[in-house]
């Protein structure tokens, strides 16, 4: 197993969970909508791939590289914690086989080979793979929409992309997403920003109650996964686990649309327009249960918060901190949980089985929950490596 894969995309995790946190500051103590969420894209992946090898201390040699892993022993106090996970602390080094820190599928390790592999396949995956990370997107993807004018994939994400660019779309872009997929409160809460962006608070107003009603709230999370091993599995990458790592990196890095003007909107609403509050708090909800993106969720809580405070709801306001404050240890848990999953390769399959099935948050509870198990057991040892 490539280790210097499985490195790279714990990077790439781990910062954006510093996004995430930087956030959550912003929006406490600023009363403002993050704008890094705005950054969080592919162009992060590419960069974590070119450059995390020089990030990682080791001692080279002609065929070994050896990685620091220490074996720490749990002190009593630890043990009787019931959020403990166990750590590698004693820095005991293991050598490891160089075969195992390398790989030789150039389609993994390089973005640009990988970019041009897409570009030369004419299977539809690879394609929209291509427009979501060569840096074209919107061009790519209004083409593609021509060719697959019902794709509900296609068109979600050009409409997502519209909005995260700076490229001016048609507004007929909107109207023909929300033709094909009229069921969906994504693509009218897409809508919705892309009005609000131009000013237009009216129809801003009426697609923001459309999303807040609609009855499915679908943003197609699952479906990246599938399509970016399609794509590897279409240009000659296989599909072993190293695939599937890769494609979460991608896949974890994708951009938010900018949630200011929403926050700033549903912030300074008249009292007595109930109705707009209300899509406001029930989009909170819906961002906030939205377990395929952590941030999403963090910002879902911000906008409920800041209804509530319109309200004066001390009680509500109370269950939004609590539920804040459960989120943070999660997160600071499941940081030391990626170390033991990636340890092992059985782990880190059955992790991205959940990140899979149940989206960020829930694989993050996962892992953890898994984490706190192993390090009760006394024969656990968190540096044994198991590839």
């Amino acid at each position: 197993m490539d280790i210097k894969l499985i490195r790279k995309t714990w990077v790439t995790i781990t910062i954006i969970t510093v996004i995430v946190t930087i956030s959550l500051f912003a929006w406490q103590n600023n009363n403002s909508l993050i704008q890094s969420s705005e950054n969080k894209s592919v162009d992060l992946t590419k960069a974590t791939a070119s450059n995390v090898d020089s990030n990682i201390p080791t001692e080279t040699s002609s065929n070994i590289q050896k990685i620091i892993i220490s074996k720490s022993i749990p002190t009593e106090d630890n043990t009787h914690n019931s959020n403990y996970i166990a750590e590698c602390t004693d820095l005991d080094k293991i050598a490891i086989n160089e075969s195992l820190n390398e790989t030789d599928n150039e389609l993994l390790a390089d973005h640009d080979k990988f970019i041009e592999a897409l570009k030369k396949s004419s299977n539809l995956e690879s394609k929209i793979v291509h427009a979501l990370i060569a840096g074209n997107t919107v061009s790519e993807l209004t083409s593609l929409k021509s060719e697959e004018p019902d794709n509900k994939l296609i068109s979600f994400n050009l409409l997502s992309s519209c909005l995260t660019s700076n490229t001016k779309c048609d507004p007929s872009v909107f109207m023909d997403a929300r033709s094909i997929d009229e069921q969906n409160g994504a693509v009218w809460f897409l809508s919705a920003l892309h009005e609000l962006k131009n000013n237009n608070t009216e129809k801003f107003t009426e697609f923001l109650i459309e999303a807040s009603n609609a009855p499915v709230y679908e943003e197609y999370w699952r479906d990246y996964f599938s399509l970016f091993e399609s794509a590897y599995s279409h240009v000659g990458a296989g599909n072993d686990l190293q695939t599937k790592i890769a494609a979460l990196g991608y896949v974890n890095a994708f951009a938010l649309p900018a949630y200011k003007p929403l926050a700033d909107f549903c912030k300074n609403i008249e009292l007595d327009k109930l109705d707009v509050l209300d899509a406001c708090l029930n989009m909170g909800k819906r961002l906030t249960s939205n377990s395929s993106n952590i941030l999403s969720s963090y910002i879902g809580l911000a906008i409920q918060q800041n209804v509530f405070k319109r309200f004066n709801d001390d009680k509500q306001l109370a269950e939004i901190d609590k539920t804040r404050k459960e989120y943070n240890e999660m997160m600071i848990l499941s940081n030391q949980a990626m170390e033991n999953t990636f340890h092992s390769r059985k782990r880190t399959s059955d992790w991205l089985q959940q990140y899979k099935a149940l989206g960020e948050f829930g694989a993050a509870k996962y892992i953890v929950g898994e984490a706190i198990k192993l390090s009760s057991d006394p024969e656990f040892d968190p540096c044994e490596f198991d590839w």
